[in-house]
């Protein structure tokens, strides 16, 4: 379908491989136990940027969905097209 991923095995271990071989994308995701950096305080990332964080990894490049991600990441709106991908 248009406008979706079709989520392949290869894709499915890339995105899995990119957690959990990237220390900033897979403790902002999954923090240790014990006190975090607080956001609201100005501390950390939210979430949605290691998801995009994720996002650049699996598609930037990415034979059949590189081009559609190469649209947002030359955006000087991209921040605003990042929902569709997150």
């Amino acid at each position: 379908t248009s406008g979706t991923v079709s989520w392949t095995d290869t894709l499915t271990w890339s995105l899995v491989s990119a957690v959990t071989s990237d220390d900033t994308i897979r403790k902002g995701l999954y923090p240790e136990p014990g006190a975090n950096a607080s956001t609201k305080n100005g501390g950390g990332a939210k979430k949605t940027e290691h998801y995009w964080a994720l996002c650049k990894v699996l598609f930037d490049g990415h034979a059949e969905y590189g081009s559609a991600f190469k649209i947002t990441l030359g955006n000087p709106k991209a921040k605003g097209l990042r929902q569709a991908w997150v």
